[in-house]
Order: C-alpha cells, then structure tokens, then sequence
C-alpha cells in the first residue's frame, strides 16, 4: 500500500515533466519537413486510426490541433499518408461498429521528437 501511496504522489511531478509540443519548436527539436496527416472519418465525424497508422510507421496524437487523431510520418521511411488511407482503404474500414468512412487529409509540420522520431510541431 505504501508503494501505491508513493506512486501515486509523483504522478502530478510526471505530468508537469512531459514535454509540450511547444517545447517540440526548439535547437534540440528542430522543424523537420512540411507533410500531410491523414485518416479515415465516418460520417458522424468518429475517426479510429492509431492501429492502422502504427502498421505503416506513423502515429496518431489526441491534442495536436486540426489535426488530432489524423495518422502523420513519425520516421523517414514511413508511407506518405495519403498513399495508405485512400477512398478504397476508408470505405472498407469500420468505425465503432459502422462500415465506410471517408479520407481525410491536413497539412502537419513536423519536428524532432525526444525518442528520434518525428511529431507534430503545429498546434
């Protein structure tokens, strides 16, 4: 009980420590490359597009302005997004229980991430 004590004391000192996508903007961070963030969205605005982002080498992010929850290039290597969720690809997926959904593509910038991978430096 005393472990859950002290585990749950520093949960707010992490949470203040977690780096901001502001603090992304930096020497350290640097702006990488303009891109494109893309995904599937049903037709009552749901998207669920994490699993199919992480096959392709990208990664998807819940408070990234316009476009949260859209799958971007986290490495070099990874598939242009708009080559992987196509009309094709998004009228087959399914979406809390629903069939079909629509693609839908943002401008993203990108900068280095801490872990050598890249994330959205746009709010």
């Amino acid at each position: 009980m005393k472990f859950f004590a002290a585990l749950v004391a520093l949960l707010p000192a992490a949470a203040l420590a977690a780096p901001s996508l502001v603090a992304r903007q930096s020497a350290a961070h640097p702006f990488v490359m303009d891109s494109v963030a893309c995904g599937c969205v049903n037709a009552s605005g749901q998207m669920d597009n994490h699993g199919d982002c992480i096959y392709v080498a990208g990664d998807t992010r819940a408070n990234v302005g316009d476009v949260s929850g859209l799958c971007y290039k986290r490495v070099s290597w990874a598939r242009d997004m708009p080559s992987v969720f196509t009309a094709e690809f998004c009228a087959n997926k399914w979406i809390n229980g629903v069939k079909g959904a629509t693609p839908v593509c943002k401008p993203v910038k990108l900068c280095d991430n801490y872990d050598g991978g890249w994330a959205p430096c746009n709010l």
